[in-house]
Parts: structure tokens; sequence; C-alpha cells
């Protein structure tokens, strides 16, 4: 199923999960290959937003700029047979307080979130939330 409206709530559900995302962006300079990354992510079913924490140094934040058109897909499920796939343009990407740190890697990694964060070679300051608002979806969730 596909459309740009928001997910039924058995896709939101899925979301929720606690998968791991491939974000896609297009090449900065012409001739090259799209950036195509694994990470953590969360979803807020109210808006159709995912966010993702990254450094600001890093190569796939030169690229996510304000409005640029992205992809990202989640895999998971039985066998991995149950995918989300999105198209969506980058809302903002902001400051990351060590708190929100912290409570974005929980859901991956539980009690050990606040040591896992402190033992990460990025600096909070140094960390930025990109929300990306999905505006097209395919989707098999079963």
């Amino acid at each position: 199923m596909s459309g740009p409206d928001s997910p039924p709530a058995s896709v939101a559900d899925f979301l929720e999960g606690g998968h791991i995302a491939v974000l896609s962006i297009p090449a900065a300079v012409a001739g090259e290959a799209p950036l195509a990354t694994p990470l953590w992510y969360s979803f807020d079913r109210e808006v159709s937003e995912f966010t993702v924490v990254t450094p600001r140094s890093s190569r796939k934040m030169a690229y996510l700029a304000a409005g640029r058109a992205v992809s990202l897909c989640v895999v998971g499920g039985e066998a991995n047979q149950d995918f989300v796939a999105i198209r969506g343009k980058v809302v903002v990407a902001e400051p990351i307080s060590h708190a929100e740190r912290v409570a974005f890697v929980r859901r991956y990694r539980g009690d050990d979130a606040e040591r896992f964060v402190s033992e990460s070679s990025f600096d909070d300051a140094d960390m930025a939330a990109v929300r990306v608002r999905a505006d097209r979806w395919r989707f098999r969730v079963r």
C-alpha cells in the first residue's frame, strides 16, 4: 500500500518497535552515489515524523538541509518480511540535550542508555536531532 496520508495504526505500531532504519540521502555532488546509512530512529505518529540523531560533523549531516527530500526504510517482523518505506522532507535539524539524547537511546539500549551516551565518542554539543516528515508511504506490515 502507498499514499501521502498518515499510516494506519498497524504501521505506526510496527514503527514504534526497536527496528533499525536505513536513511538514504541524495548525493550532494552530481555523479556521486546517494548516501545510505543504517541508524536508530523514533517515530511520532501524531505528525508522521521520524527523528534521527546524528553528529553535526558527519557527512550525512552535511547533506541534510531543511526541505531536502530523503527516503527512509525500516524492515522487521518474522523473517524480516515486513517493511515501511517513506519519502519525506527534512523539517528541521536542531541541537539535542544530553537528557533528550539519553531518552532517544533508551529505546534501543534500555537501562544502559545513560552509560552508552556518556561513553560515546561524540560530545553532546556535536549532536543534532533531525526530523523528517513523511509525505509518501509504502508498506507491508502483517
